[in-house]
Order: structure tokens, then sequence, then C-alpha cells
């Protein structure tokens, strides 16, 4: 039996059809999650909050390989989007011009010790301090080195030296798998079993038992920057007041990690490196708006964005392509006031993935953020895709004959212009023939080789430059 390719010659333009409605994930914000981000030994920050996007669960994690008890610390140096980020535990503030902070702690140890297993890259460094403080001032020190492999647990002890007999006030701690300055990727090392000597006082958590889960309540098929907040601070939070149902999604622009103030939220990916938001939701059909409610109360001379980017899949270079885009101001309103986010693309190839995304503060004119603070609410999203085929830009010429059709393998066209090429595409928008003619000429037969039967699309390129498509 031979297979049947159609092209039906019924031009879209022109004729009346109804938009249609897709769904967008949890556009009404109902749905929230507890996200787990990272752990950190308790009383330890770690390098997690700057690894975490790029390394599942961070560069800093309980290991369940321990010398003794449950669990162990595991610090590793790893690649990520910023460059290498080296594994390292501490409280306390190592600054360059000594160090600040730390916990509370009296004692006067001569020594303190800890079991490690390790495998620091070579031109590497793992490295230790201990610091012991009264009054601000260090009066007690230890600084220690590992390189090379140990592949099995043993016990390193560190002299504590002092320059004064007083009980310390305050501990700072610092341990890394690398370098500070000049980490290797592939360094890690464990750590159980810390404690000091001839003291009254015992190390906290030396055993790496207890561990504080750092993660947020986030709202389902979206991402946002909670991670890198302060938790007593968070950039998005479940909101009840909405525009309809129980839930909307309150956007504040905060500090964030690394000093910037933002209040971000996308359905795909974060921008890098100043580009857009990529990824994000699949589309039946191009997209013709986003519409929804906001209400938004600014610090300052600040604007609120709401923003849309449009893809397709490129499969020839394998990546995705940026087909168009469109940013709206989000102005002042102290209720929720009805927005809608257009999109003018409705050419073929289709788009099939459509990025979503609002900024509650003006990141978007590289100016300085001068709204700390600024809120926006968002509720009720909604998508409105454009018809299949319309497209009032296509010029159409009714002038042209294609024949027979439906067909089983060649096809003939014959237009009142001079054709130079003819260009089909399948039911998803990928161009699977492309017709280069050199001979100008108003006839033209295509054979389509050894395709699967089904709806195929013609555009011809005439003289003049003109588009037609066809179904």
């Amino acid at each position: 039996m031979k297979k049947i390719l159609c092209i039906s010659i019924i031009c879209f333009l022109g004729i009346s059809f109804s938009s249609k409605c897709q769904t967008i994930p949890n556009g009404g914000f109902e749905t929230w999650n507890l996200a787990v981000y990272y752990q950190n030994p308790v009383p330890y920050l770690s390098s997690n909050p700057n690894t975490f996007f790029d390394v599942p669960l961070g560069n800093v994690t309980r290991s369940t390989d321990s010398y003794t008890g449950s669990y162990a610390a595991h610090l590793q140096t790893v690649n990520t989007n910023g460059g290498l980020a080296l594994g390292a535990i501490y409280f306390g503030d190592f600054a360059s011009g000594g160090v600040n902070g730390g916990l509370p702690f009296v004692g006067h140890p001569d020594s303190v010790s800890a079991y490690f297993k390790f495998d620091i890259m070579p031109g590497d460094t793992a490295q230790t301090i201990i610091a012991l403080k009264k009054n601000g001032a260090i009066i007690g020190l230890a600084m220690g080195h590992l390189t090379g492999t140990h592949p099995s647990y043993s016990k390193y002890s560190l002299p504590i030296s002092w320059s004064d007999t007083a009980q310390s006030d305050t501990l700072a701690v610092m341990i890394s798998c690398s370098n500070f300055n000049n980490p290797v990727l592939g360094s890690q090392l464990y750590i159980d079993n810390a404690s000091f000597h001839q003291s009254a006082n015992p190390y906290p958590n030396g055993d790496f038992e207890n561990w504080n889960t750092v993660g947020n309540e986030e709202p389902d098929s979206w991402r946002t920057l909670n991670s890198l907040c302060n938790p007593l601070d968070l950039s998005v939070t479940k909101s009840t007041d909405s525009y309809e149902g129980t839930n909307s999604i309150k956007i504040k622009s905060v500090s964030i990690l690394g000093g910037d103030t933002l209040g971000y939220i996308t359905n795909g990916n974060f921008p890098t490196n100043n580009g857009v938001p990529s990824g994000g939701m699949p589309v039946a059909l191009n997209p013709q708006k986003v519409s929804g409610y906001y209400k938004y109360i600014p610090v300052g001379a600040d604007t609120a964005f709401a923003g849309i980017f449009l893809y397709r899949w490129n499969s020839l270079n394998q990546q995705a392509q940026l087909i168009d885009s469109m940013l709206v101001p989000l102005l002042p309103t102290a209720s929720f006031a009805y927005f809608e986010i257009p999109i003018s693309y409705n050419g073929w190839p289709l788009a099939d993935t459509l990025n979503i995304a609002f900024t509650a503060n003006n990141n978007i004119n590289n100016v300085s953020y001068i709204g700390l603070g600024s809120t926006l609410y968002i509720d009720a999203l909604q998508l409105t895709l454009n018809p299949l085929g319309i497209n009032p830009n296509i010029e159409v010429n009714s002038a042209f004959e294609i024949y027979p059709n439906p067909s089983d393998d060649v096809f003939y066209i014959h237009h009142a212009d001079f054709i130079q090429s003819v260009e089909i595409f399948d039911f998803n928008g990928k161009r699977i023939n492309d017709f280069k003619l050199d001979t100008l000429g108003k006839n033209a037969s295509l054979q389509l080789g050894n395709h699967a039967k089904g709806l195929y699309y013609v555009r011809i390129n005439g003289d003049a430059g003109r588009k037609l498509m066809l179904k």
C-alpha cells in the first residue's frame, strides 16, 4: 500500500479562528512545596550557597562515610558557572584584615585534633585555621595543612599557640579542602571527631552529628532566588492577599548573596552572563499573550517588569533559539489590576517553549538597584495562543496550483510568478526539504522522498521575495 502525503492548499490568512488557551502550570500560585537546598553542620556556615545551583545539595554534604557515629562532613572543590568553588565550613569572618566574629567559647585548650581522610589534587592544599579570641583580639591560633592522598581516616593534631594566659571568649574556625586563593578541581576531604584537649568546654558539634536543613517553601513550577537570601528576609513568599483563589505570589526585592538587590521569579532558568531567561513551559501553538493580575508597591522610583521569552529548538545546532520577547513595565497600584504581555511573533516554524519572568525592581535597564523592599504580587496568570497558521505579515497570492493533492510522493506546483525556492515543513515546524531551483520558472516538481504519510506545509519564495504559507 502506498503512503499518502497531503499538502492542503487552504491559506489561513483572512479566515476567522478563535484563539485558544493553554494552562500555565501553577499560574494561580496555589500549590507550594518545601524545597531543600542543602545542609550545613551546626553551627557552621558553608560554601553551599555558592554552589548548589550547579551541584545538587552543594559541595559540603553530610556523609555516612564516618569515622564514628552516623555522619561526617564531606568537602569538595567543584566547577560552577562562576568558576571553581572550594568546599569550606566556617564560623567567624576570615577577612584579609583579621578574624571577625565567631561563636562564644570560654577556654584555653592546648591543642585541637580531628580525624581526616582526603584526596587533595597535585598543587593544592587543604587548610585549617582555629582562632581563639579575647575582647576581639586573637590570643590563641592553630593552623594546619593537608596535601596528597590518604584514603582512610587518621587522627591529625595541631598545637594552639597562645599569646595570653587568659581564657578565650570567642572561637572562629575555617576548614577547606583547597587553597583559599588557588583551588584545584577535584580536591576533597572528610572530617569527623574534632575535639579540644585540656579544655573545660568541648569543640562545637565535633562529631558532626547535628546538621541544619536549609530550604524554603517554593511555588511549584517556578524558580526563585530564595536560596541566596537571608532566611529571615526571603525574596519570594506565599501570600493570602490574592486576586482569586487562596494564594498569590509575593515578590520582594531584597539583598542577596553577592551584593545585588533583586526580587525575581521565572518558570524556566535564570539569566546567565547578562543574557535572558531560558527554558520554561512547552507550548502547543504560538502564544498571543500572557495575562494576569498584579499589584505593586515600589520603594522610591522603582519599576517592576513582566516578561515573556519565546524559544524554538534548533535541531541543526542543537540549541534553543530565542524567537521573540516582550517586557512590560508594571506601574504602582495598591489593588490588583489587570495586565497583558503581548507577543508579536506568529510565524513558522512554531515556537515550542515559553519562559515567563517577573522582577519586582528595575534590574532591566542596567541601573543601580534603588528599590530595596519593592514588592510585587502576581496572580491568576493565563496564556492565550494564536490560531494555527495566522500571520498578517505573510503575503498571499492565490495564483497557484498544487497537484495531485494528496499524493504518494511527487507534487507539481504552478505559480503565476517565478518560483525561486520551495521549503517543506512537517506538522511540528521542522524543515524537511529545501528545494533551490537553478532555473527560474513558473513550474516546479517536488519529490518529498522517504517521509511518513501525513500533513505537510509549503512555503514558496518567488522572484519578489514574497512568502506564502500553505496547508
